[in-house]
Order: C-alpha cells, then sequence, then structure tokens
C-alpha cells in the first residue's frame, strides 16, 4: 500500500522530471502542481494560484518535492515549514551556479537569489543531483567565478542534504547494431541560442571542427539560431526526435562531448555512454565521477586542449571502450539506486 502522500511542484517539463514523476508514482500517492513563471508578467497570478492549490493540498499531503529551486517553491517550503510538513528541494545545477558571463545560474540574479537562499535555509531537506552543486571550485572556465555551489553562495548554510544521482534505463538506451561513423562526435543541446551555446561548449566545438577537417561532428538539437551556411562542412546539425531516435543516432557515433561550463548531472552523457559513446567531458560537477576512467577529461576551455584531447582520444578509439562505458553507466547510474533513495528520505522522520 502507497502509504505516503507528496505533493510534487514543477515550474518546467523535461524528460528527467518526468522520470522522477514516474519512480515517485511507484512508492507513493503523487499530486503534482505545475507552476507557469513565463511569460514573467505571469509570476504574481501563479503565485496567487499557487498559494490556493496549497491550501487545498498542504494540509492532506505528508511531504512536499520540488523540482529546481525557484520562485515556485517560496510559498511551498513556508507553508510546509508552517505547517510542520517535511519539504524536499531537488537541486539541478543552475539554482546553484553563479556564472554571470554566460547569464547563468541563479545567484548571478539578486532577486532570485534572495528568492534561493530563502528556500534552501527553510526546506527540510536538499537532494542535489551530484555531490558537487554543494560545493565546487570552477577553474575550467577563468573567465567565471571560481567559487561555485551552495555552500560557496550562502554562509553557513546549516540545511541537511543528501546527493542523489540520476538513474538512467539501459533497456530504453542501449548500443544499436550499427556501423559507426569514422572519426566521429555528437553533443546534444537543448537549443543553440546564446546562453545555452557558450554554456554547452558549442562555439569550442565549432572552432575545434574548423582544425579537425578529417573529423566529424554531430549537434544533436533544436535549431533556433545557427546560421547553417556559416558551419563548417564537417558539422551537421540534427533535428531532436524520440527516445528511440536518440538511441539510433548516438549508436552511430564514436564518441559524445559534454564540454559544458556549468552543468549538475548530465543526463544526455549517461544516456550516450549507454549507447556506446567514449565520453569526452569538461571537469566541472558531476561529468568526471559520470565518464570515470572509460574516456577523456577537459581541464581548461581552450580549444588548442581539446583539438589535442580529440586526436588522442580518436587515436585510442576501441570496441572495449566502448563497451566499458556502457558499463559504467549500467553499474553506478540504475535507476533503481535513485528510486531506493527516494524510499530512504520518505522513510526519514
Amino acid at each position: 500500500m502507497k502509504e505516503k502522500r507528496i505533493l510534487y511542484i514543477t515550474a518546467f517539463q523535461s524528460t528527467f522530471i518526468k522520470r522522477d514523476a514516474a519512480l515517485l508514482m511507484q512508492i507513493s500517492e503523487l499530486k503534482e502542481l505545475s507552476f507557469k513563471a513565463n511569460p514573467k508578467w505571469l509570476l504574481p497570478f501563479s503565485l496567487i494560484k499557487q498559494l490556493f492549490q496549497l491550501i487545498y493540498f498542504l494540509p492532506k499531503s505528508d511531504f512536499v518535492v520540488c523540482q529546481y529551486v525557484s520562485y515556485h517553491c517560496l510559498l511551498p517550503v513556508l507553508l510546509s515549514k508552517l505547517m510542520g510538513k517535511k519539504c524536499i528541494l531537488f537541486l539541478l545545477g543552475g539554482d546553484c551556479h553563479n556564472y554571470p558571463t554566460i547569464g547563468r545560474g541563479n545567484f548571478r540574479n539578486k532577486l532570485l537569489a534572495f528568492a534561493t537562499r530563502i528556500c534552501v535555509k527553510n526546506a527540510s531537506l536538499l537532494c542535489p543531483v551530484h555531490e558537487s552543486l554543494m560545493k565546487f571550485n570552477n577553474h575550467y572556465d577563468q573567465q567565471e567565478p571560481v567559487r561555485q555551489g551552495l555552500k560557496n553562495q550562502i554562509i553557513n548554510l546549516k540545511t541537511p542534504y543528501l546527493a542523489i544521482p540520476y538513474g538512467i534505463d539501459s533497456t530504453v538506451f542501449y548500443p544499436e547494431k550499427t556501423e559507426k561513423i569514422a572519426h566521429s562526435f555528437i553533443t546534444i543541446s537543448s537549443k543553440f541560442a546564446p546562453p545555452v551555446f557558450e554554456n554547452k561548449g558549442l562555439d569550442l566545438i565549432i572552432e575545434a571542427a574548423k582544425k579537425l577537417p578529417d573529423f566529424n561532428f554531430s549537434i544533436l538539437g533544436k535549431n533556433d539560431w545557427f546560421d547553417v551556411s556559416q558551419l563548417p562542412v564537417n558539422v551537421h546539425l540534427i533535428p531532436p526526435g524520440d527516445a528511440e531516435y536518440l538511441r539510433k543516432n548516438l549508436s552511430q557515433h564514436e564518441h559524445y562531448l559534454q564540454i559544458s561550463i556549468s552543468e549538475g548531472f548530465p543526463n544526455a552523457l549517461c544516456e550516450a555512454m549507454l549507447c556506446g559513446c567514449i565520453p569526452i567531458g569538461s571537469e566541472v560537477y558531476g561529468i568526471p565521477d559520470i565518464v570515470g576512467n572509460t574516456g577523456y577529461i577537459l581541464k581548461k576551455r581552450d580549444v588548442n586542449e581539446l583539438v589535442n584531447l580529440l586526436k588522442k582520444a580518436d587515436s585510442e578509439s576501441n570496441n572495449e571502450k566502448s563497451l566499458e562505458a556502457v558499463k559504467r553507466i549500467k553499474t553506478y547510474y540504475h535507476p533503481e539506486k535513485r528510486l531506493d533513495a527516494f524510499r530512504k528520505i520518505l522513510e526519514t522522520k
């Protein structure tokens, strides 16, 4: 019998938020409340609507779970504390970051930083997708502040936390029996326009492609900004698609590039590794832990260092490395591990 009743607060929909909802529904009764904050003029009306929803649903709930920390968490956190309910905040990445140059992170904006501080200080438990979201020193991109993570932004933060990495379903993502494109590298980006363009390292990939004309580069995502005629001939844009389509495209490539400036725990990197891609990642947040000893780490955001790393990865590429990448995700990042962690936090008084 599902004894726990969870009020699940979201401000946007994504694959990983839907996955978490599905996991929580296995062990609880779930009531999801969606919050609309865009366009910005909707914010006060959304807060008023949320207040009435919380007054009705919160007394009937045992827990409140909020995905990502922003304005949509303010009322749930404060009312939960007032009513003696446990409120858990899932920290995903941007809610712990301060990257003013690329316009990413809650702490680059004074009002959003203020709201974030109130939320994390008054929550019952923080659940970052990786330990580094609590405290991290950025040495990858020299243009951005070194001190990152909640504990570097909020002095004497005492709220307890438990890092719970994502779990990726290996029955959905696996290597398809297909011929690999020679000297191939692929990356995924939800969109291409700034600031995502810089954050995902797409600018660096394009510059590297110019220096490596014999290599093949693919960028999968929604082209909402690129002028295709300005791209090198060895850079190919692939439109987005469903999981089956994604699996097919990943399986055709030898390597996956995750050279982001800021991340939490990138699902796409795990999915690519499950599809047999050898990973190449930046030295930020959860990326080195995901890659482990199965791939390569870019230590500095520099195109020449990237070019050298791509040459090394290409020269050492083999099927054994591909199989090691698959095995690592299956071993350490299975959905059942995240579900077990959910069970534990719901059992905690």
